[in-house]
C-alpha cells in the first residue's frame, strides 16, 4: 500500500525525526500500511548497523481506528 504521497522513504523520515524527539519506542501499533511497515523495518536495519539490540516491535491491527469509531456510533444513530 505504498503511494506516491507515503512511501517507505518518507515513512523512514518521519519515524526518524519522532525519534530525534522522544525515546525510541518498544512497542510500535500500526495499521496495514505497507508505508509504515517498511519504514519502521528501516529503522530496525539502523538500528542493527548501529550495534544496538533493542530493536522495535511491530504490532498490526488491522482495523486501528475501529475502537474509535464504535465510540462515535451512538453520536451518529441519534437523528
Amino acid at each position: 500500500m505504498l503511494s506516491e504521497h507515503w512511501d517507505e522513504v518518507a515513512a523512514a523520515a518521519f519515524f526518524k525525526q519522532a525519534a530525534a524527539y522522544n525515546e525510541l519506542p518498544i512497542k510500535v501499533v500500526i495499521d496495514k500500511s505497507g508505508a509504515n511497515n517498511a519504514g519502521l523495518e528501516n529503522i530496525n536495519i539502523l538500528i542493527f548497523l548501529a550495534g544496538l539490540l533493542c530493536f522495535i516491535d511491530i504490532l498490526k491491527v488491522k482495523y486501528l481506528n475501529n475502537i474509535v469509531e464504535q465510540d462515535h456510533r451512538f453520536i451518529k444513530n441519534n437523528n
